[in-house]
Formats: structure tokens, sequence, C-alpha cells
């Protein structure tokens, strides 16, 4: 994630961050969540987080919230992400 914006509903003020100089940026899981069922990319992105959760990749989600944390759960469960698409790493 490069940027993020927030919103206040009761006040309507607004808040811009800007990651992109950060060494350990911040990630988004659980994409398909974000998109309307019809959006040619749920599917997708839906595919990605059940295998994402059946190799155990959330199974510490205070970890996962950033790339270094993303990337050690990754070696830790002995995958990586090729795409979209999670893969056993050969050790």
């Amino acid at each position: 994630m490069l940027t993020s914006y927030q919103v206040d509903l009761t006040t309507f003020d607004a808040f811009h961050r800007s990651y992109d100089s950060r060494d350990n940026r911040p990630l988004l899981h659980r994409k398909h969540e974000f998109l309307h069922p019809d959006d040619p990319d749920a599917a997708k992105y839906r595919r990605l987080t059940e295998a994402e959760v059946r190799a155990g990749l959330y199974a510490n989600p205070h970890l996962i919230g950033t790339e270094k944390g993303w990337e050690s759960e990754l070696a830790r469960c002995g995958k990586a992400l090729r795409g979209h698409r999670l893969v056993r790493v050969r050790e």
C-alpha cells in the first residue's frame, strides 16, 4: 500500500498518509471483501484468501499487517506468492 485516506464520518475530516518512503509498508489482506461480488477480480482474490487461510498464514494476525511481517509468516509456512497464487517453497 502506498497511500491511505481516512475520513471521520462524524466530522468529515479527511486524513491522508503516504507510505511511499517506508521500508515496511502496510499490507491489505482479504481484498475480495473490499470488492463487489460481481467484480471480475473478486473470485481470484477470494481463492487467494482461502489458500492463505488453509496454509496457516492468518494464524498470527498481529504479524501480517506489514511487508516484513507478511514475508516472515510466508517463510514460516514455507510459502511464496507468485502473482495471485500461493505456492510451496522448495528447499
